[in-house]
């Protein structure tokens, strides 16, 4: 007897109702059954994955996107590589770049990758290279608005991360701006950031 579909929409209802990652992994598992490739659906899977942070969730999530999709979207991209512990977020990208498949690289996506380069002990090449590569980006001037913001915005608004603090660092390091990099460098010390 063959068992039938339930569809994305469905699972999708299921999904947002779900609480826990047994629930999650009987919604993946009927993905995987019937072939679904429904971006949206993976993606708040992927999402819900990420929400538990532990090494099945995060392998969850790789087995969820890849190889059932040989070109994700953007989005599912970036959340796997945000979810993924650090080597395994340089491994994916590393991976991609070899590939030469630039297309789902995205301002978040270095932000991401540099929050990665900077909480893992081995990654100051591959750092390096991506760094260089945000450089031909254009993003400074927007890590800049952004420090602005958080500096006029005071303890009224969310602490920033450490992903927050590298994506500002890279840009004001590529604006030549040694004096408000002091400046950062005080304020992430007040903040009590450690490398690492």
């Amino acid at each position: 007897m063959s068992s039938v579909f339930p569809g994305p929409r469905f699972l999708s209802l299921l999904h947002k109702n779900s609480k826990t990652l047994v629930q999650a992994k009987q919604i993946h598992a009927q993905l995987v059954i019937h072939g679904c490739q429904d971006n949206s659906l993976v993606g708040k899977l992927v999402g819900h994955y990420c929400s538990k942070q532990s090494t099945e969730s995060s392998k969850l999530a790789h087995s969820l996107v890849f190889p059932r999709f040989s070109h994700p979207d953007k989005f599912l991209f970036n959340t796997l590589l945000k979810c993924s512990n650090p080597e395994d977020s340089i491994r994916i990208f590393t991976n991609w770049l070899s590939k030469s498949s630039l297309l789902y690289l995205t301002e978040r996506t270095f932000v991401f990758l540099l929050g990665a380069c900077a909480r893992s002990a081995s990654s100051s090449r591959v750092g390096r290279i991506v760094h260089g590569m945000d450089k031909g980006n254009h993003s400074a001037r927007k890590g800049m608005i952004l420090f602005r913001r958080f500096s006029y915005c005071g303890d009224g608004v969310s602490r920033p991360t450490d992903t927050t603090m590298v994506c500002v660092l890279s840009a004001i390091s590529q604006m030549g701006l040694l004096e408000v990099g002091a400046l950062v460098h005080g304020y992430i010390e007040k903040l009590g950031f450690t490398p690492g």
